[in-house]
């Protein structure tokens, strides 16, 4: 089944879909440059990401939807939960946070990839309360406006969506004034992975850039792959670059949420999204770091990184 995905999913990237666009002769000419074939190579792997999604649904992992993640990797059936600890995100003893009350953040805009669908979805979340809205008003917040889009990369787009930087940039547009939560880099670091343009530092600032000073939250990422271009391994890379960005941005407070999550929390066949108790954490888990990043005195956190205060079995 897998073989048959990626053979399907390679034919309607490299063929039947350039044969649709472009026609048939025009199909069939190579990139000009090495910079347009290098374009060309994070697009298979969104593609890759939306089919994995269908693979998902279909195998019943209901909390996968969006797809920004499942991709159908060669070889990437190992052992489930092979990685049971994730490995230091930076050098030196983490401060973590005590149990949060309020936030200073009335007003929160949500920015993420399919890591957050089922932070709203009744299919991984059915009771209400156990949802990111619900768990953000319980730390003080009053209004909730979410930008959350499956297989979405700061820079690269699927399927002509907005990327992560066109999200930000229309909540500046419009006038926003909050906080903002960002939830983004998992296809970020698959796509430089094979090849794509613009660093992690360069990524980040393309998004910090339209948050004009306000307060805003990045998560860091996790995830139980072994191989392919989601495997773990890339993933420490955007923890650290996360780190450096608050020296450049001083209105910026890191969730590590790659040292908080727990390997039972991931859906067993797809190793980046979760089960319903992983969604009920990661909810509730976001928004107490948000408390914790910016709480109800004004004054931010004193570091960068900012933790939720709960242990794994709270």
């Amino acid at each position: 089944m897998a073989v048959t995905l990626i053979l399907s999913a390679l034919s309607w990237t490299l063929l039947e879909d350039p044969i649709r666009r472009n026609g048939f002769r025009a199909a069939f000419q190579r990139p000009a440059t090495g910079e347009g074939r290098r374009r060309a190579v994070p697009v298979i792997v969104s593609g890759f990401a939306a089919l994995g999604l269908v693979a998902s649904v279909g195998l019943g992992s209901a909390s996968a939807l969006g797809g920004s993640a499942s991709v159908a990797d060669p070889g990437s059936e190992g052992t489930p939960g092979a990685i049971n600890t994730p490995p230091p995100t930076t050098p030196g003893k983490p401060v973590h946070n005590g149990i949060p009350g309020k936030t200073s953040c009335t007003t929160v805009a949500h920015i993420g990839d399919s890591t957050s669908i089922g932070l709203e979805s009744p299919a991984s979340l059915p009771n209400v309360a156990d949802r990111i809205t619900a768990q953000y008003k319980k730390v003080g917040v009053t209004t909730v406006k979410e930008d959350i889009s499956g297989a979405r990369a700061i820079v690269e787009h699927w399927n002509n969506q907005p990327n992560g930087q066109d999200a930000i940039e229309k909540f500046q547009k419009n006038g926003f004034k909050g906080c903002y939560v960002i939830a983004l880099g998992n296809n970020d670091v698959a796509n430089l992975s094979v090849g794509a343009a613009y660093s992690l530092d360069q990524r980040i600032d393309m998004v910090m850039k339209h948050t004009a000073g306000q307060p805003t939250m990045w998560l860091t990422s996790r995830t139980l792959r072994t191989v392919g271009p989601y495997r773990d391994e890339g993933f420490p890379a955007l923890s650290t670059a996360l780190q450096n960005a608050c020296k450049r941005w001083p209105n910026l407070r890191v969730f590590d949420w790659r040292s908080e999550v727990q390997t039972s929390w991931y859906l067993p066949d797809d190793r980046i999204h979760y089960t319903t108790k992983g969604y009920q954490e990661r909810a509730k888990r976001i928004a107490l770091a948000l408390a914790n990043a910016f709480p109800k005195d004004g004054k931010p956190a004193p570091t960068c990184l900012v933790y939720s205060g709960l242990k794994a079995n709270q």
